[in-house]
């Protein structure tokens, strides 16, 4: 499976980095997704206070520690992530 890059995990960025990199059944497979953002706060994964849900009735929370994503520096990024999106 091909490894997908998200740069920037901001209000924008990271919701759709969550909802690519996790499993919703048949209709949209998980996918690995390698995250970046220049702010080092938003480089490790916490509790975050997004009031919106996912999909069906889970919270963004439970989607976010579900999902199939870690962050890591630029460069690994780049170099590893055969796909990159900017956000």
């Amino acid at each position: 499976m091909a490894r997908i890059g998200w740069l920037g995990a901001g209000k924008l960025g990271l919701p759709t980095a969550v909802a690519i990199a996790t499993n919703r059944g048949d209709w949209l497979p998980q996918h690995r997704v390698m995250c970046y953002d220049a702010d080092p706060k938003k480089m490790r994964k916490r509790r975050y206070e997004h009031k919106e849900t996912g999909y069906g009735t889970k919270s963004f929370q439970q989607l976010f520690d579900e999902a199939n994503l870690e962050f890591a520096p630029l460069d690994r990024v780049v170099r590893e992530c055969k796909t990159i999106f900017i956000a």
